[in-house]
């Protein structure tokens, strides 16, 4: 048995685009309920809506009959094997995974700073005058 099949390598969620979740587990559970491994404090989210597993070197998100269901790149999921930058959306949070730290803070920050960007647009487009 190799160590990838023993264990999964520095394996990462982001989480709301500002926080990381590492885990070497190989198995997750995510959810609204504090036994979930990663607690996701949002009344949309259910109790135990998914499951991250790592298997022969591969991870696999799997939905646990949530109400509002697992969406994998926004296609709705049971199971699917899932690759770095893949985002997994739950209710209304979304989780970019990945195994490398750095890429992922910085595909994080990047979107911390659209998002700024898109605020300041709208504000401006706001204080135009009508033609």
């Amino acid at each position: 048995m190799t160590s990838e099949e023993s264990s999964p390598t520095a394996a990462l969620l982001v989480v709301g685009k500002s926080a990381v979740f590492k885990f070497n587990q190989k198995e997750i559970t995510i959810g609204r309920s504090n036994d979930n491994n990663l607690v996701i404090e949002s009344n949309k989210v259910s109790r135990k809506h998914a499951r991250i597993n790592y298997r022969d070197g591969v991870f696999f998100i799997e939905d646990l009959n949530s109400t509002g269901g697992t969406y994998l790149n926004g296609q709705k999921i049971d199971k699917r094997v899932i690759d770095e930058g893949d985002v997994i959306t739950l209710a209304n949070v979304h989780l970019v995974f990945g195994r490398n730290v750095s890429v992922l803070l910085t595909k994080a920050n990047f979107q911390i700073q659209l998002q700024a960007m898109d605020h300041i647009m709208v504000g401006l487009m706001t204080r135009l005058p009508s033609m």
